[in-house]
């Protein structure tokens, strides 16, 4: 370990890739941490990511202390994507715990991550289970979750939501959910969303189109309360369209438009008609 951190020293690559790796073989927690600061202050690679778990564990599982951010943070920054992701652990709605969540600082990581993640750690997160479905559907969640902040396009929402669909389905029930109890019913939810009958309109009519993967997932995934899942997303979709339907009829942040209010009411029985279909058919 000492002639790795000499090398280290003097930047050549393989120490600079490996000398972690070694130092991780301590038994000795003292005497681990020890090296690790002195790895990380020569930008060993690796050696911000460990730390911040060491200080992540001296949290016992609680939001990030400064140091563990600051630790992961400068990894991050250094391209350790692994660090990126404790960072959105940290900070992001899905993943953080109610006083960690930062919606500028999940933002600003998402972004980072997406930019910067080359196709092997894409790669590595797609092939484990839905890791890169869930990084999608959670940027999409904090890019719609609050109007009065940094409004994004909605077309931009709408894309990560479709991106984490495209990958796997299994977020379906809980995208539907939101997007119902948030925009079309945000006076019953704790939300503190604002009544958007467009954005709704526009995510119910692309949700949809995943039906039948989603019934073939739960019904692989979740076998034993599939029909519970399924009936239950049934009732969320025609509850979704008659509240278009009311909108419509009353103007209620739209245009008045007997046309449509006629037109999704006929909407909430066909998509039952839908999901029955798609059950028997599977």
């Amino acid at each position: 370990i000492e002639y790795y951190l000499k090398a280290s020293g003097r930047k050549y690559n393989s120490a600079l890739k490996y000398t972690v790796a070694t130092i991780m073989t301590i038994s000795d927690p003292q005497q681990k941490e020890a090296y690790l600061n002195r790895a990380y202050e020569l930008g060993c690679k690796g050696a911000a990511y460990e730390l911040g778990n060491l200080e992540k564990a001296k949290g016992y599982g609680k939001k990030l202390s400064k140091e563990a951010v600051k630790f992961f943070v400068n990894g991050a920054e250094n391209r350790d994507m692994q660090c990126v992701l404790e960072l959105l652990h940290n900070f992001a709605l899905v993943f953080g715990s109610d006083e960690g969540n930062n919606r500028s600082e999940a933002i600003k990581w998402f972004q980072f991550l997406f930019a910067h993640a080359d196709e092997e750690f894409l790669k590595s997160l797609r092939e484990n289970s839905t890791l890169l479905a869930t990084y999608y559907y959670a940027y999409a969640i904090e890019l719609d979750y609050d109007p009065d902040v940094n409004l994004p396009d909605r077309e931009f929402v709408r894309f990560y939501f479709q991106k984490s669909l495209d990958e796997s389905p299994v977020h379906l029930y809980k995208i539907v959910d939101f997007i119902i109890d948030g925009y079309l019913f945000p006076e019953e939810s704790s939300s503190g969303l604002i009544l958007d009958v467009i954005h709704a309109e526009e995510m119910l009519n692309l949700l949809k189109n995943y039906l039948a993967a989603y019934y073939k997932y739960i019904t692989y995934n979740e076998s034993s309360n599939s029909s519970q899942l399924w009936h239950s997303l049934m009732e969320k979709f025609k509850r979704g369209y008659n509240k278009l339907s009311e909108c419509y009829r009353l103007g209620m942040s739209v245009q008045k438009d007997s046309v449509k209010s006629k037109q999704y009411q006929i909407e909430a029985s066909e998509i039952v008609r839908t999901m029955i279909f798609i059950a028997d058919l599977s």
